[in-house]
């Protein structure tokens, strides 16, 4: 099986560094760029990043976390992945 890119994938914009508050509602944004298309991942301190009703992932990619805590204050990024079928 080969696979053909046709755009190489990759992050357009990553999201920088926001200062927040707490109980503020924080949007991280990752654009992404490639064809095929990659995936959005969030890591927390080298982790991935847990998926809860305060913290969600938008269909574009970006990360929404509700009522920031300060256990929310630690080191974010976005990573991209591709998934071939």
């Amino acid at each position: 099986m080969s696979i053909i890119f046709t755009v190489p994938p990759e992050i357009l914009t990553p999201p920088g560094n926001k200062a927040v508050t707490v109980a503020e509602r924080v949007v991280l944004t990752c654009s992404v760029g490639g064809d095929p298309a990659p995936e959005v991942m969030w890591l927390k301190n080298g982790r991935p990043v847990t998926l809860s009703e305060r913290i969600r992932q938008l269909s574009n990619g970006s990360l929404v976390i509700y009522r920031s805590t300060v256990s929310s204050y630690y080191k974010i990024v976005c990573v991209i992945e591709l998934f071939i079928k």
